[in-house]
Parts: C-alpha cells; structure tokens; sequence
C-alpha cells in the first residue's frame, strides 16, 4: 500500500467518521438539553472539553474499524493461519529494505501499525485520573489489539500475526508516554520525571534506524527470500534424492550500479524523447525499488525505471483499439518477425542489442528475446534478457530491457553444498504460506546468481523440492 493509498483511505475513514458523528451528536445534545435539562431538570454540567473528546474518541474508533476491518475483504487464505513468532515481521522487513527506505512496504507496515494506536494510548489519560496509570492503559492496548486480531482471524479478515499485537500495544505506550511528557510539561515538573517517559519514544525510533544503519553497513545486501524465523523441523519428513558435496570453493563476486533518482529519470526522457514523447514529472510515482514515469500524452504508456541496474519496461497504449463503438479490441502480435527486424525496431526505444545476446521466440506469451546468460563482454559480466511484445504494424508495443551490467569486485569463499542443506535440516529457510510443513523431498540442487538489495551479483543456492508433495523452490544465500 502507498502512501497515496494510504492517505485516501484515511481521508475516506475521516469523512464517515463525521458522518456517524454528526447524527450521533444531534441525538446527544437532544438528549442532553431538552430531555435532561429540560424535562427531567438535570444539574450536571457537560464541559465543551468533554464533548470534544468524545468526539475525536468516536472518530478515532471509526478510523481503526475502518483500517481493521472495512479496508479488507475476507478470504479462506486467511482461514486457521497463525504468525506467533514475536519479532518476524522486523526480520522479514529488514531483509526486504530496498534503494529507497520509506517506500519499503513492509517496513511501513510496522509503524502503521504502531502509529494506529498512538491516539488510544494519547486519549485514554484524558477521561479520567485513574487512566493516567501506565499499568492500566498498556493493557487496554493490549486488549484492545488482541480482540481486533481475534476478530479478524476468526472472521477470515486477517492472519493473526503476534507482531501485530505487539506493534499495536508498542503504539498505545507511545500514546501514553506523549499525553504524560505534554501533562508534566504543562504542570511545570521537572525533567528528571519526564526523561522516563522519552525514552520509549527514542528507543522506538532506535530500532527503525538501525535496521537501516544496519542494511548501510553491511559488506552485502539482502534477499527477500531470507527465512524471518526459525522453521520448526521436528514434525518434517526431510530426505534428498541427490548427494551433496562438502567441498568449499570460492566464486566471483559481481556488483551492479544503484541509479539516483535523477539517473532513472534521464532513462525515461531518453525513452521518451525516442518515442516522440514528453515525461510528466508532476505524476511520477516512486515506490520501494522503482520509479514510475509517464508521457504528456495521458493514458499513453509509461516507463517503469528500477534502480538497481537501471533495468527498466516501456509500454506503448497504442496496441489498445479502441471502436466508434466504444468496444475494445487488441491488435494483434506478429510470430514470424526475423531478428534483424526485431533489433531496428527496438533502436526506435534507443536499444541497442548486445552482439551476442542469443535470439529466441517465447511462443507461450508471444514475445520475442535476446538472451545474455552470464556473458563476459569488455571485460564486464552481462547478465539478462530483453523480452518484447512484435507487432503486425511490424511496431514493439512493449520491451521489458532486463540486461544488466556489472563490474567484478571480488571472490568470496560460499558455503559448501552440505551446509546449504543442513540450514535446510535446521529450518533456516524462508517459511511457506501453507497450514503446516509435512515433508521436503530435496529433487535437485543448482548455483544460480541473483542481485540483492545492494546491487550485488552474487551465488546463491537453489534447491528444487517437493513440499507436502507439491513442487517449489528453497533458496539459500552461499555467502555469509
């Protein structure tokens, strides 16, 4: 979810909050003024302070039953799925950091979470004396968490994630912390009493910024599929129909450039200005590992820029037709182009094919490819594919340039095959979206490179399975 997304659904959340209020509201000074004032000659004095609170509380519950519930749809994928394992989701964040931090997904997540019941914690001190305790606001948070979660998991809304809870609670201590540190602030007590209640703010804001620093500082970057918890292996039937040596060698170890923003930017103009088109800077949308860019012309195509290795996909709108009817139709891909006809017409996006990229026809999507598969050119290692949509206009729609250059930095010593697979025997392996882990039937084993979130070029492990019977994939980083 982006941050666009994310600030429609608050604002749509905003808007029927108010409009629960507003009749909510009118009922109450009814009941209030004219049955309790009036009729039955009521003494008691409701302060405008109080009726703001209740106000911004009733918003409050609307915005987080809106984000729970109204913002999902339910699913059986959800159905008797439990996360109980404290701390995953930071892992699982953590490995999947990319070139731009703020956009990491799951890393937003988390302190969306937190962030959902900073009001509660914040709110709570302000009904009563007795609620300015720090002992009786966490659990409400807590208890408040739990039920949402409960709710969701058992109504098929939600995967009951213990992180969550810990999260949400996390939030409603913050929460308190704010009202206590502004509360002591405004009765003018010193800092010595307010210092304990800062630092659960700085060490929440600690954690985040070292799992940055701690991405920034490391020799490589990460995968996404590195495992985020421990895999319990009691119950797993594991066995192998092949041998694994446990020899030690060392492999060579690539590096790609990470572009600015600015760097995928003069991508797409280039593009662009080849297709006879001008960017629209005021629509770019950047996300955790790419930037989108589009043409002036709306609804014309686009340019999707990914940093690492400056791979990028260009699509043209023109292979839509669209009738006097208003009916749509698509025209139709050309399957016997010739290579040379191909390769001029991918110089019309600025492409210019690699000497020894291998020709090939993907009869199944129909597109056509230029392979480079580990090729070593000018002393630089060439690594992917060039995958685009031919049309009978003998036009390309779509190219998807997938090549990647990168500089060799060094050899590192990886893993030996038989310690690959005893992370496998440990569990140390990225979990599966299944019930329960019956067996693996370890099929095949092979050394492939990958690029991870650092822009480096390096083995990794890939082991062809048989989960509970079904085939899949285990992937193992050989470098520590």
């Amino acid at each position: 979810m982006t941050i666009n997304n994310i600030l429609w659904l608050l604002r749509n959340y905003i808007i029927l909050a108010l409009k629960i209020l507003m009749p909510v509201l009118i009922i109450f000074l009814i009941g209030y003024f004219l049955v309790y004032k009036k009729l039955l000659k009521g003494t008691k004095t409701i302060k405008k302070s109080q009726i703001l609170l209740y106000a911004v509380s009733i918003c409050y519950v609307v915005i987080v039953i809106g984000a729970t519930f109204f913002s999902r749809t339910p699913s059986e994928t959800y159905n008797d799925r439990m996360n109980l394992n404290l701390f995953s989701s930071y892992v699982e964040a953590y490995h999947d950091i990319g070139v731009v931090l703020l956009n990491n997904v799951l890393l937003r997540n988390l302190i969306l979470n937190i962030m959902l019941f900073i009001p509660l914690g914040f709110l709570l001190p302000m009904y009563s004396d007795k609620l300015k305790k720090m002992y009786i606001v966490v659990p409400i948070g807590l208890l408040a968490t739990l039920t949402i979660e409960f709710t969701q998991h058992f109504n098929d809304y939600g995967t009951f994630e213990i992180d969550d809870a810990l999260n949400n609670t996390i939030g409603t201590l913050l929460g308190y912390c704010l009202f206590m540190i502004l509360y002591r602030l405004n009765n003018k007590q010193n800092w010595k009493k307010i210092i304990g209640y800062i630092i659960p703010i700085i060490a929440t804001i600690g954690v985040f910024f070292g799992m940055m620093i701690g991405h920034y500082i490391q020799e490589f970057g990460n995968f996404d599929f590195e495992h985020n918890y421990t895999v319990d292996m009691s119950n797993v039937k594991v066995q192998s129909e092949i041998e694994f040596s446990n020899e030690k060698t060392k492999k060579q170890v690539y590096k790609t450039k990470i572009l600015t923003r600015d760097e995928a930017r003069d991508i797409a103009v280039y593009t662009f200005e080849k297709l006879g088109k001008q960017i629209d800077d005021s629509v770019n949308r950047e996300q955790e590992n790419l930037v989108v860019f589009e043409p002036m012309q709306k609804n014309d195509g686009s340019v999707i820029v990914y940093y690492v290795g400056g791979i990028y996909t260009c699509s043209d709108s023109s292979a839509i037709i669209v009738k006097e009817d208003g009916t749509i139709e698509f025209m139709e891909k050309m399957a016997n182009a010739s290579k040379e006809e191909v390769q001029e017409e991918l110089q019309r996006y600025g492409i210019n094919v690699p000497t020894k990229a291998v020709f090939s026809y993907d009869k199944k999507r129909g597109q056509y490819l230029f392979t480079m598969d580990m090729v070593i050119e000018d002393k630089k290692l060439i690594d992917g594919e060039i995958r685009c949509n031919y049309y009978e206009d003998k036009t390309i729609k779509y190219v998807n340039n997938d090549i990647i250059t990168y500089d060799l930095i060094s050899e590192k010593e990886i893993l030996s095959e038989k310690e690959a697979y005893q992370q496998i025997l440990d569990g140390e392996f990225k979990g599966f979206t299944i019930d329960e882990i019956k067996s693996i039937t370890i099929k095949g084993l092979e050394l492939e490179y990958q690029t991870d979130s650092k822009g480096y070029f390096v083995p990794v492990y890939k082991f062809d399975v048989l989960l509970n019977g079904n085939k899949s994939t285990i992937y193992i980083k050989s470098i520590k």
